[in-house]
């Protein structure tokens, strides 16, 4: 087994990269896997660990958009509230509609009990629910905030 020493890296764009590297394959990734289990749990009617995985889930997906964007946020933990504080320091706004915003707000209030220490409920069209909160909060997850230099040697922010 050979070993590698790892040498600190002196490029700039490098570390960028690596950084929103791991955001992809730590968070991001990893919070579509929530999603897709809490998906599976919810059609099994495994109602409380559709919660956690739901919750997991959303909780990844500002852990990336805020490592994207460079948002220091060491104390989220399992709270979307807090997450959600954090992501008002971005240089733009979070968009979600109102039935997106009211699951998040149900996730958070009932999602990290997954030890049962309270009750819960899900009701409504929670499914469909759950896809579109997804859908509106995973475009975020990508480096959003890039300067380009252009021709004129103006620099201009590229934010959809």
């Amino acid at each position: 087994m050979e070993l590698k020493i790892f040498m600190p890296i002196k490029n700039k764009d490098l570390i960028e990269l690596y950084i929103n590297n791991f955001a992809t394959r730590s968070f991001r990734n990893t919070a579509d896997l929530d999603y897709i289990a809490a998906r599976m749990c919810y059609r099994a009617a495994l109602y409380s660990q559709f919660l956690w995985s739901a919750l997991q889930a959303f909780e990844k997906y500002y852990k990336a958009i805020l490592l994207y964007n460079r948002i220091v946020a060491k104390d989220i933990k399992h709270d979307l509230a807090i997450a959600q504080k954090y992501a008002k320091k971005l240089c733009f706004v979070i968009e979600l509609s109102a039935s997106s915003i009211k699951l998040l707000e149900h996730l958070n209030s009932y999602g990290q009990y997954r030890y049962l220490e309270v009750s819960y409920f899900v009701k409504g069209s929670v499914f469909a629910e759950l896809d579109k909160a997804v859908w509106e909060l995973r475009r975020y997850c990508r480096v959003l905030d890039i300067p380009f230099q252009f021709q004129v040697k103006n620099l201009f922010q590229c934010l959809p």
